[in-house]
């Protein structure tokens, strides 16, 4: 497969804020060989199994042997670069990674909080690690290292990169910042139950008027709940993409809150498309969300308790009207041109050769 096709094929079916890195190929040098999930199949066999935990099992597998064999068969790269990769399945990608002898790239995205759920999910990450140790498989990390987590947590020094996170909006034109009106504060995103959507509406649905501020639900229609027609909250249908970024940008502050247990070392993508939007967050205070809004200049604050938010937002409806953030220097790090550098040292460091030019 060619670099143009491989892009499409990847860029079909990962987060949309990730495709930036899709041009390492033609910024580096180096010829990337990208893998991502594989397009989904209206039919599979394992379909008719009805135990529902042992269908999502072959499911997952059954992916994820779908791009070691995606490794096996891709033209021969400089480096690998795995877009998705869940650890408990990732056998069959360390052993086709073994035989065609390349290194490669994964986003580490959320294994080392998850390794923490159960003894299985513990013991996937120990065979990464061992992997990262013994091998050239170099974690991704987006935003912040690994370097505050206990030791038994973290991959082995020297192998990890980090790099702030990608998206397409860091080259494109900001909108306009608001200047009067009531502050315009929402939730974005799809509803889970590592969200606790319906707490923050509670907690603001009676102080808008005290606050100065309008409440915004952004979520897909069928997604939303019956308790939003007893609040005062404006509801927008972010089904498609250009709805889900329009209502970010029509917004001027973004709530985001996760439960600790699933977040507190996970970076978060709504957040990210909401400053590249042009709209300041409030979030829990966890050490990779707490990066993400204050490097390199701060574009919102944190909390240690959801009780906080009103007060939080009492100061930024002044501050915000009298000095935007600079979400234009915010943005800068983040840009490809800025990014890609980045994998070119770390790979010229350990010595990888470029089997092409720019």
């Amino acid at each position: 497969m060619d670099n143009a096709a491989a892009r499409q094929e990847v860029s079909l079916h990962t987060h949309g804020s990730l495709a930036p890195l899709l041009e390492l190929s033609e910024r580096t040098g180096y010829r990337f060989g990208f893998i991502g999930d594989p397009k989904p199949r209206s039919r599979n066999w394992y379909d008719r199994i009805p135990i529902a935990p042992l269908r999502q099992f072959l499911h997952l597998q059954t992916i994820h042997c779908r791009m070691a064999l995606a490794i096996l068969r891709a033209p021969r790269p400089d480096v690998f670069f795995l877009i998705t990769i869940n650890l408990i399945y990732s056998l069959p990608i360390y052993a086709a990674l073994l035989m065609r002898g390349r290194p490669a790239f994964f986003l580490v995205h959320g294994s080392q909080q998850t390794a923490e759920r159960s003894a299985l999910h513990r013991a996937a990450f120990a065979l990464c690690q061992f992997a990262v140790r013994r091998a050239e498989l170099y974690p991704v990390h987006l935003e912040l290292g690994d370097d505050l987590l206990p030791p038994g947590d973290r991959f082995a020094p020297g192998k990890s990169l980090c790099v702030p996170h990608p998206h397409p909006l860091a080259e494109k034109p900001l909108p306009p910042a608001r200047r009067e009106g009531p502050l315009r504060v929402g939730v974005v995103g799809l509803l889970r139950g590592d969200k606790p959507v319906d707490e923050i509406f509670r907690l603001l649905a009676g102080m808008q008027e005290e606050l100065g501020i309008r409440l915004v639900l952004g979520t897909p229609s069928w997604q939303t709940p019956d308790w939003v027609g007893a609040l005062p909250v404006e509801v927008i249908d972010t089904w498609r993409d250009a709805h889900y970024f329009a209502c970010l940008a029509g917004l001027e502050v973004l709530i985001v809150d996760f439960r600790r247990a699933d977040y507190w070392f996970r970076p978060s993508g709504v957040i990210i498309d909401a400053a590249m939007s042009g709209c300041a967050v409030l979030c829990p205070d966890f050490p990779v969300m707490a990066e993400e809004i204050a490097h390199p200049v701060r574009i919102g604050r944190a909390f240690d308790q959801l009780g906080e938010v009103p007060e939080l937002l009492r100061e930024m409806r002044t501050s915000l009207r009298a000095a935007p953030p600079d979400f234009a220097a915010w943005r800068e790090p983040r840009r490809m041109e800025k990014i890609a550098p980045l994998f070119t040292a770390f790979l010229e460091k350990r010595g990888v050769q470029a089997t092409r030019s720019g």
